[in-house]
């Protein structure tokens, strides 16, 4: 199966308000990720993921949840968008080696 950039999946946990989540990665740019949640979050609630292997990243639910994917778009500034674009390539290159 080829993965791109945007479709690595990895697992993450969500913290919002004070409750912790568990869910999965589907989907991950330098600006945002759709993550599959155990609890859908209303649209504009704040949200603190981490992502294994990744980080933290800070954002906020961006739209309504479809077939339990949240979209959410963090709130970054230009270098930890940079940090984050070459983690996700480190990732998706060692992908590539092991095809």
């Amino acid at each position: 199966e080829s993965k791109t950039n945007n479709q690595i999946e990895s697992y993450s946990d969500a913290c919002f308000k004070s409750d912790r989540l568990l869910g999965r990665v589907k989907e991950l740019s330098a600006r945002s990720a759709a993550i599959h949640l155990d609890q859908p979050l209303d649209e504009g609630t704040q949200i603190t993921i981490d992502i294994e292997d990744l980080g933290s990243f800070s954002g906020h639910v961006s739209g309504a949840p479809r077939d339990g994917v949240v979209p959410i778009i963090f709130d970054i500034d230009e270098k930890d968008e940079d940090h984050l674009i070459a983690e996700i390539m480190k990732i998706y290159n060692n992908m590539a080696l092991d095809k």
